[in-house]
């Protein structure tokens, strides 16, 4: 393995067109585990072997966007209530859970009024520390407000793709420029960030390199979630071939590469059995740990659901994961113990946003 490399990943010191040349190797199985190889241990050396646990609740809000992402089924969910969320968090607490992100759809005039509701009543009632990723719903002024009452750690905003064309055709209804100046505005504000990116909707090799390596410039980004499309029922998109597995471990051993000092996860599309080759391939080290279930309380090769009505569970993946990982030579903590680790890019890259405005001159 060749140290060199490694030590220039780390330091954040290889540059657009070493990436690109990474590509060359995917087309051949062996140079691409030689890539996980390179990888894993970056991930190793940034990181640890510690996976952070935490969980995830929703939807809190309907999704307002039409016409409706090709790909999703989310928005046919009916949204939890107050009291069902607050149940929710409060079982999650009891579990030694210390984060949760809420999701939900997207409104394009806003969920303002609605977010900083939520947001008090669970600040008032548990614990956790509370991630939110409702997409561009948000004025600048209600992230200020969520940020100096401390109602909120971290926002997600989620990308998918950064090819226009592809993004139009997977998200008709919604707004590439609008995301990626939430990113901007939420880091600005001084959250943690996380974003999100789905393999196999229409991008190129090239396309997510150029993407994770746009992110780079985003130096409160903790997590990236990579999501692996497969078909949904009722969606437009339910006939589309599905992203193969080795393709999306692919930019997954990219995404560790380019973005060594941040989480990175598994997203929609992806099932427990998929992380055996996510940690292969570089990935770690958070992941969901528990996370709403609308099939009612129910049996799992994980054991029991924990219900929380007649018709809402909590899937309890921790005793699932706690196997996975101590037969992968890793620990889990419920605490992020490399949250306020920072690379050493990160001051060069604090002092501009130029790549942001590149970027949204090329969408328009």
């Amino acid at each position: 393995m060749d140290n060199r490399l490694i030590e220039k990943i780390i330091a954040g010191n290889l540059e657009e067109y070493d990436y690109l040349s990474l590509l060359k190797d995917l087309g051949d199985t062996g140079g691409s585990f030689d890539l996980f190889r390179i990888a894993s241990c970056v991930r190793d050396l940034t990181l640890g072997r510690r996976m952070h646990i935490i969980g995830s609740a929703g939807p809190i809000l309907p999704c307002k966007l039409k016409p409706h992402c090709r790909y999703c089924n989310h928005w046919r969910k009916k949204p939890l209530s107050t009291d069902e969320l607050i149940a929710i968090v409060k079982i999650m607490e009891r579990n030694e859970i210390e984060k949760v992100s809420l999701f939900s759809g997207t409104r394009p005039g806003g969920y303002d009024g609605e977010i900083e509701r939520i947001l008090a009543l669970l600040k008032r009632s548990t614990t956790p520390s509370l991630e939110v990723n409702i997409g561009p719903s948000f004025s600048m002024r209600t992230l200020r407000r969520l940020k100096q009452a401390g109602l909120c750690s971290d926002i997600a905003a989620s990308l998918e793709t950064l090819n226009v064309q592809a993004f139009a055709q997977a998200k008709p209804g919604d707004n590439l420029q609008r995301r990626i100046e939430l990113l901007g505005i939420a880091q600005i504000e001084g959250f943690q960030l996380r974003s999100i990116m789905m393999v196999g909707c229409g991008e190129t090799d090239t396309d997510r390199v150029r993407h994770l390596f746009f992110l780079r410039q985003f130096n409160r980004l903790r997590h990236l979630t990579v999501s692996r499309f497969t078909p949904k029922d009722r969606t437009p998109w339910r006939s589309r071939p599905e992203c193969p597995r080795f393709v999306w471990a692919q930019t997954i051993a990219l995404a560790r590469i380019i973005l060594p000092h941040v989480h990175i996860g598994l997203g929609s599309g992806c099932t427990n059995d998929d992380i055996p080759l996510w940690h292969l391939a570089g990935g770690g080290n958070q992941l969901f740990g528990m996370a709403v279930s609308a099939n009612g309380p129910r049996r799992t090769l994980s054991g029991a659901d924990i219900p929380v009505t007649h018709a809402i569970s909590i899937a309890n993946q921790i005793p699932l994961l706690r196997a996975y990982f101590t037969g992968l030579g890793c620990t889990m903590s419920f605490k992020d113990e490399v949250l306020n680790r920072t690379g050493p890019q990160e001051e060069e890259l604090r002092k501009s946003r130029r790549p942001v405005l590149q970027h949204q001159r090329q969408s328009r």
